[in-house]
């Protein structure tokens, strides 16, 4: 499969969800033409992320637990900023059809939206956290595969990239146009614990069938394992993995 933009306007998309973009005032952002950007106009000292301290506005995921990827399916620049709180200084901008990882931290502030902590490519070109209000038609990569077969859930990649044990162990090279899986929506869009821009999957498609990691793994070096990691590319500047995006 080397025509990726041909293969994609073939396929069916299942379990996507909804934007719930905000209105045209509640972004913290600006759309992709330029045309339009929003003041801090509704900025109020108490906003800023330092005056919460009660512990029950706070909610998180565990920091055991695994994070989350997301991508920007909105037609909207989002602003990344360092704390909750539009006055706080822009870190980053998430920019239309752009992946990040959610740390799983989110602050409902005293302006009435929900902020949520990324990680995200800064513009000096590292990695870096911050903040942005609202889903504002952002989505979990989870709920927006490249496809959806009973209860797999594909990726397709549109340049090559690289393919990790859970040890780190380079597996093999797999070129633009292959996809991968993961075996449900609950296991799909996982993070690496120590590389927040992998992505973990359980197997290959192929033409004729797919190919698990534990098969994959049977004639390799190394023990058996039943996931992989495939480097996303986020962190050089756009994800080499594609969903409905």
């Amino acid at each position: 499969m080397n025509n990726f933009e041909n293969e994609a306007n073939k396929i069916e998309f299942y379990d996507v969800e909804s934007n719930g973009v905000l209105s045209l005032e509640e972004i913290d952002g600006e759309l992709a033409n330029g045309e339009f950007e929003f003041p801090d106009y509704d900025y109020f000292p108490e906003d800023d992320i330092s005056s919460i301290s009660s512990i029950s506005s706070i909610s998180s995921i565990s920091s055991s637990g695994p994070l989350t990827l997301g991508v920007n399916k909105s037609d909207y620049n989002i602003n990344v900023r360092s704390s909750a709180g539009t006055s706080n200084a822009k870190v980053a901008t998430m920019r239309v059809g752009e992946s990040f990882c959610f740390t799983g931290l989110r602050v409902y502030n005293s302006d009435g939206y929900e902020w949520h902590q990324i990680e995200i490519l800064y513009p000096d070109g590292s990695w870096g956290k911050g903040w942005y209000r609202g889903m504002n038609g952002v989505g979990y990569w989870r709920n927006n595969p490249y496809r959806k077969v009973g209860d797999k859930q594909y990726y397709i990649l549109s340049q090559s990239t690289s393919l990790y044990t859970p040890g780190g162990d380079f597996m093999m090279k797999l070129d633009a146009g292959q996809k991968v899986y993961c075996n449900s929506q609950d296991r799909s869009g996982i993070t690496g614990s120590s590389n927040h821009d992998y992505m973990l999957c359980h197997g290959l498609g192929y033409s004729d069938g797919d190919m698990s990691i534990y098969s994959l793994s049977s004639w390799q070096d190394y023990d058996q394992v039943s996931y992989a990691y495939i480097d996303t590319q986020m962190k050089h500047g756009a994800s080499h993995v594609k969903g409905n995006w």
